[in-house]
């Protein structure tokens, strides 16, 4: 293969490194943009963002997405079985998180968006969580502030500036020795940088480094090298489609207000020109002007519903079929169905069709069924999703800002518990004792410890009432 079919064969690999740098290069003070189609034109990328949400069929289908995943219950879920002592804590501390299912569904917005963040805002309070009689400090996040991913943005690292908090950061020395020949005496140094997210503050009017990002809950989606760490939503894909339906709107529009009303023919009497007496004398007129007389009089006895005619004039309706009408509108419904089953995985389970008729419509009852198993793991890849980040970012702070309250009760060595989305799957426990008398037949060894938890029961402490079941005798023979 030749070397210029090989390039046309397996693409150019240095384009997409050549452009992938120039998106990297900061200009002017505008830091790296984000590569997101929709909001990758300065000119209509925010008002294209915000008209997507109001179109009824995308906020629909978007907010059930949304609230199948983040509107639903949640619970911890311990590592091991000693770290199941931390969960009672986490989930008196969780428990005094305002609007806790709002922040959920603003964090799935990633879904939509690629990236979304929120600020944790608590305070430390002395407080006894599970009434033991032992008040100590904790710190309680109180609320999940959210933040838009439009205020967000990369952007180098200067040496001094103003950070998120107020306080003044300083980083390392850009400078840093690299060695570009090893032959060469004289080592050459490159100014290396380091990107860094920065906030903007409206009330400021300025960009401001996020100094701390422990201090928000970083919700992304699909980081690959291309979005640049901005992440990469729906938003992209759904665009197309909108503004496509966006025309198709103005064409159906004009077509309503066209086929709304009948169109009219009129005949005008033969002959270029006709004889005409004014008060001021003979005249005549052309054929063109009584055309143009007889049009203004048609309009103002159209509105006002009176036909007045000569004898000589001859006027017909014509009602048109409106075929391209309804053509428009079925491209509409193609589009409002590519785009719920772009949101949605499906759309024959959500009331949809197979043709995208509407509501009316309807399809085969196997395809259902597979859409419907499709739209399941995209709801359960984005519960995932969000479990990892609030896992990771909430759960965590708790954690690190609460060691020494844990230290004080001597839980500090344990694993900490992992938020879970939905509702807890709880084993039946008649199953769990089938599958223990199973394997104790054959002699497997059991842990007791995983043997109380599987039947649901709590082992017994010291000085407890104790019931001893008993034994069975073998069969045939006689009771002891």
């Amino acid at each position: 293969m030749s070397a210029a079919s090989s390039r046309f064969f397996y693409g150019d690999p240095g384009r997409y490194a050549r452009r992938l740098r120039q998106r990297l290069q900061v200009r002017g003070g505008d830091g790296v943009r984000d590569p997101d189609f929709a909001l990758s034109r300065p000119a209509d990328g925010d008002e294209l963002l915000d008209k997507l949400r109001r179109d009824p069929v995308v906020a629909k289908a978007l907010q059930q997405r949304l609230a199948t995943v983040a509107a639903c219950d949640w619970y911890l879920e311990a590592p091991n079985a000693a770290s199941a002592k931390l969960v009672p804590y986490f989930e008196a501390l969780l428990g005094k998180l305002e609007r806790f299912t709002e922040a959920r569904l603003l964090l799935g917005r990633a879904v939509f968006e690629g990236m979304r963040w929120a600020k944790m805002r608590g305070r430390v309070t002395t407080v006894d969580l599970l009434g033991e009689g032992r008040p100590l400090k904790w710190w309680v996040c109180e609320r999940l502030a959210d933040v838009d991913k439009r205020r967000l943005r990369l952007d180098w690292e200067d040496a001094a500036e103003v950070s998120d908090d107020g306080g003044t950061t300083r980083s390392a020395s850009p400078h840093s020795a690299s060695r570009l020949n090893e032959d060469n005496a004289n080592a050459q140094q490159q100014q290396q940088r380091r990107y860094v997210w920065r906030l903007y503050d409206p009330t400021a009017d300025r960009w401001h480094r996020v100094a701390h990002p422990e201090h928000f809950v970083r919700h992304r989606l699909q980081r690959d090298e291309a979005s640049l760490g901005y992440g990469r939503g729906l938003l992209e894909s759904l665009a197309v489609y909108w503004q496509a339906k966006t025309t198709l709107f103005a064409y159906m529009c004009e077509g309503a207000e066209r086929f709304a009303y009948p169109w009219i023919i009129a005949r005008i009497a033969p002959g270029s020109e006709t004889a005409h007496n004014t008060d001021l004398g003979a005249g005549f007129v052309t054929a063109e002007q009584r055309a143009e007389a007889l049009l203004d009089a048609l309009e103002q006895m159209r509105k006002a519903s009176v036909l007045v005619l000569d004898q000589e004039d001859d006027v017909e309706t014509v009602d048109l079929s409106g075929e391209g009408n309804r053509l428009i509108l079925d491209l509409v419904r193609y589009v409002d169905r590519c785009m719920v089953e772009l949101i949605l995985g499906s759309s024959l389970p959500y009331g949809g069709s197979s043709d995208g008729g509407g509501s009316g419509s309807s399809g085969s009852f196997a395809r259902a069924k597979v859409e419907k198993e499709t739209s399941a793991d995209l709801l359960a890849f984005d519960r995932e999703a969000l479990e990892d980040t609030l896992t990771r970012d909430l759960v965590g702070a708790l954690w690190r800002y609460n060691q020494p309250a844990f230290a004080a009760l001597g839980l500090d060595h344990l694993e900490p518990p992992r938020l879970r989305l939905g509702v807890e799957s709880k084993r039946d426990p008649r199953e769990a004792m089938e599958i223990i008398e199973r394997a104790a037949r054959i002699g497997l060894p059991l842990d007791a410890a995983e043997v109380y938890d599987a039947l649901g029961l709590t082992r017994p402490s010291g000085g407890a009432d104790v019931l001893f079941a008993q034994s069975r005798s073998p069969e045939g023979a006689a009771p002891q």
